[in-house]
């Protein structure tokens, strides 16, 4: 199934992607090269994916914040600040 999940997330297959949470898919899974869901979708700069994937509670890294660009996608993300701010301290 991570095969798969992996797959619709590359593609942005947002329908999919959907689905497969409502079956019980661990939004916080690594895939081979030990990116989450949440990295690819950050990296892909797609903000319909990223807010999907936060609203079903992807866990942010301070290296996401650091290494991706995403402009939006760190703007989205200081809605969770309580978030940053606790990964800040344990980083």
């Amino acid at each position: 199934m991570n095969m798969a999940w992996f797959d619709s997330v590359r593609r942005l297959d947002m329908d999919q992607v959907c689905l497969m949470l409502k079956k019980g898919q661990d939004v916080n899974v690594c895939d081979k090269d030990g990116f989450t869901s949440l990295g690819i979708a950050m990296g892909l700069d797609d903000k319909r994916m990223v807010r999907l994937l936060l609203d079903h509670d992807a866990l942010l890294t301070y290296r996401m914040l650091s290494e991706y660009k995403c402009v939006y996608c760190k703007k989205m993300l200081m809605d969770h600040m309580d978030l940053l701010i606790i990964i800040r301290y344990l980083s």
